[in-house]
């Protein structure tokens, strides 16, 4: 038993080894593109740490500068004042203190949230072209990266997962399958507007995250919808007859026969004896313990021949969570691969749950 335990650590050491040298051979291939990037990078962030630095230097003037050079001329006999020359250092200090305290805290919170000096959309693009389509086409053949496209609205609204009315809708990063030209999955992020301040619109979010569009010609006319249950886990049954007596997209409540997967989703179908046939026990499992490990809320929707899979709040794998200047090193490339490669793998999981479906 410790001697297979030990072969499996080195196999996994041997496979990290392998995978840190093909990043190194991918910074090779592309020395010169990252060397561009990094200039341009450096470039951007010169410029707006001088506007930063800039706007610092205004504030440092109209908080300390001005009410140091109200103290001094309080001195000059010439200049009149209602205020005594004690009052007015008192008054200029304390002027003084809360302009130290606003620059300081301005420059705190500058040094601190760098990282957005770098992510602009041009070099963001440009770091996705130059290392991330490579790491896929090397690790993740069948996957395809296009840094410009986008999922059309037209998925989103046809899932039938989402409110109809936004009044915002983006997205970015699409990813394809060269052997399911009907897969697609792509960042996005929707908004409605919540009200008005001062005549100009409020936004709040609808959906942040992933979206994937995988065929499963299983699914038929019939629509079947997997959403999120917060309720069952504040109200218990209360939740349940509450939920009974809604619908979404026309479609209705249904129970399952799956204690665990009824606390975390909520079924609504138009055609529950499809839905208790399509949905087996073992695909009821498996995507309760996909969701378990993504620790995030899942909304599916089945129906037109299509399984779609909104990944609320999941962040982009695309976009580095350090500074792009970080990410260009090799260590940087690793741990973005490893994110490619759990969003990969998670998709491969959906895909084999798809498998689990009962077929007419």
């Amino acid at each position: 038993m410790v001697e297979k335990i030990q072969s499996n650590g080195q196999k996994q050491q041997n496979s990290e080894i392998a995978i840190h040298k093909e990043i190194q051979g991918i910074l090779k291939k592309t020395d010169l593109q990252i060397n561009a990037l990094k200039r341009k990078i450096k470039k951007e962030v010169f410029l707006a740490r001088a506007i930063e630095f800039g706007w610092l230097f205004i504030f440092f003037i109209g908080f300390v500068g001005f009410p140091a050079f109200i103290i001094i001329s309080s001195t000059d006999p010439n200049i009149k004042s209602n205020l005594t020359p004690a009052q007015t250092v008192m008054f200029g200090s304390c002027f003084m203190i809360v302009g130290l305290l606003v620059t300081g805290t301005m420059f705190y919170a500058f040094w601190k949230n760098r990282k957005h000096l770098n992510l602009s959309g041009e070099l963001l693009n440009e770091y996705q072209e130059v290392l991330l389509k490579p790491i896929l086409e090397k690790f993740s053949p069948l996957f395809e990266l296009d840094v410009y496209g986008e999922l059309y609205e037209s998925y989103y609204k046809d899932s039938e997962l989402f409110p109809d009315n936004i009044d915002s809708y983006d997205s970015s990063e699409l990813v394809t399958h060269s052997q399911q030209p009907e897969f697609l999955l792509g960042y996005i992020h929707s908004r409605k507007i919540s009200g008005y301040r001062n005549e100009q619109p409020e936004f709040e979010t609808v959906f942040d995250g992933m979206l994937a569009c995988i065929p499963f010609p299983q699914a038929k006319k019939e629509k079947i919808f997997i959403l999120p249950d917060d309720d069952e886990k504040k109200w218990g049954a209360v939740a349940k007859q509450l939920q009974g007596m809604t619908d979404h997209a026309g479609a209705k409540l249904v129970t399952m026969d799956n204690p665990d997967f009824e606390k975390a989703f909520q079924v609504y179908t138009t055609d529950s004896v499809q839905a208790h046939y399509l949905l087996s026990t073992k695909w009821l499992e498996k995507l309760t313990d996909f969701q378990r490990e993504l620790k995030i809320p899942i909304s599916i929707a089945l129906h037109s021949g299509m399984c779609y899979v909104a990944l609320h709040g999941y962040e982009s794998p695309f976009t580095p969570q350090q500074d792009l200047e970080k990410a260009l090193t090799a260590s940087g490339v690793y741990t973005q691969y490893i994110r490619l490669k759990k969003l990969f793998d998670q998709l491969e999981v959906l895909q084999q749950i798809g498998s689990t479906l009962h077929d007419d």
